[in-house]
């Protein structure tokens, strides 16, 4: 598939004979996407993105919203409003949304087929995986080989296990079983445990009658989902299933969510202190840093590891429910399916504020959606 995503908006684009400025700018985040998780430090270059693509927007006199960028807009639009109360980790929360909006937001790109961005993440990874061999050596990596599901540990750990998991999702929405299997095994050789449950659950649901999946992917079903997910966490943090977790898994319930309990349990206290307010306004953006620290300021900055959790602690009940709404607004399917993958990992996970994988879930959403254009539309004879 060699389509691009078109605007109409977009009368007379900026160009460089045969090359959009646009399209030049596509081709350059979609490899420093990849570089960015190859070699974590090239991504601080990815953080010029915002700027480049605000001169692209202008320079073609349009703006593009995407189906899957409406819930990030979302928060980037309540931050606006909160800015008396955020911090300067709540700004660069914000920055690194509209990072990995950048190339979506400018709304013209090329939308690779599956198997090109498969290759591009298999690279990225062996790059990854070869840096890391060669900076500690090859023998100490290979004796230390560890892969263990059940603490989640893997020498091959890799954030690219999240986009493994969108290009499953995508493979399983278009019955490609062999390309779903391949994808399949290296998001389990990457070990991201909520990646496993993601493709699971959004393989499980595809297997529904249709009209029962629609039903189910609209926002208010999702918006009561949410909500008693959160009610779950947060007896999960105040400690209300710690006898059963430990009976059933011989863990400590901290143990068991990998350091999330102790984590949550600072959002609990301040929750059960006003929980009528954080029904309609949060802390401010960014506060969660700061309650995570206590009154040690000079411990480093420890993410919260629930990005739910995080909108309802930091924007209040109210955000995240317009978030959740914006989230199943689409009336396609296989975008809805993308973001019952990408609520999947907000629950646990600080997918909100990657920039790599707000662009991956972004770009794969259009490639579902031109697919699923071009499979509706008959082709014109001649």
């Amino acid at each position: 598939m060699n389509s691009m995503e078109h605007v109409a908006s977009y009368k007379k684009p900026v160009s460089f004979g045969a090359l959009r400025l646009d399209e030049v700018f596509g081709y350059v985040v979609f490899v420093g996407m990849i570089a960015s998780v190859a070699l974590p430090p090239l991504r601080y270059l990815n953080y010029l993105l915002p700027l480049i693509g605000l001169l692209v927007v202008l320079a073609n006199r349009g703006m593009h919203v995407p189906d899957l960028a409406r819930p990030y807009l979302v928060v980037v639009l309540a931050s606006l409003v909160l800015m008396p109360f955020a911090n300067g980790e709540g700004v660069k929360d914000i920055y690194l949304i509209l990072t990995g909006l950048s190339v979506a937001l400018v709304g013209f790109r090329q939308l690779w087929p599956w198997r090109t961005i498969l290759i591009a993440v298999l690279l990225g990874l062996a790059v990854n995986f070869a840096l890391v061999g060669a900076y500690n050596g090859w023998n100490a990596v290979l004796s230390h080989f560890t892969f263990d599901v059940a603490t989640s540990r893997s020498t091959l750990e890799s954030g690219f296990s999240y986009v493994f998991g969108l290009l499953a999702v995508w493979a399983a929405y278009t019955r490609r079983w062999r390309s779903f299997a391949v994808a399949l095994v290296f998001a389990f050789l990457t070990l991201k445990r909520i990646v496993m449950l993601g493709i699971l659950i959004c393989l499980v649901v595809q297997f529904m009658p249709r009209t029962w999946l629609l039903r189910l992917l609209k926002p208010i079903p999702m918006m009561m989902a949410n909500a008693l997910f959160l009610v779950l966490i947060l007896s999960y943090g105040s400690g209300s299933f710690d006898a059963m977790i430990h009976e059933l898994t011989s863990q400590s319930a901290n143990q068991f969510g990998m350091g999330r309990q102790v984590l949550y349990s600072y959002i609990v206290a301040d929750f059960f202190r006003e929980p009528w307010r954080f029904l309609f306004m949060g802390m401010g953006p960014g506060e969660a840093y700061d309650v995570l620290k206590g009154s040690m300021s000079w411990v480093r900055k420890e993410n919260l590891h629930g990005d739910t959790l995080k909108i309802l602690y930091e924007y209040g009940g109210v955000v995240l429910g317009v978030f959740i709404w914006a989230l199943y607004s689409s009336r396609r399917l296989g975008v809805l399916l993308i973001a019952l993958y990408t609520n999947i990992l907000l629950l646990t996970d600080n997918t909100l504020i990657y920039p790599f994988y707000i662009y991956f879930a972004t770009l794969v959403a259009a490639c579902i959606a031109a697919d699923d254009d071009a499979t509706a539309t008959p082709k014109s004879a001649g």
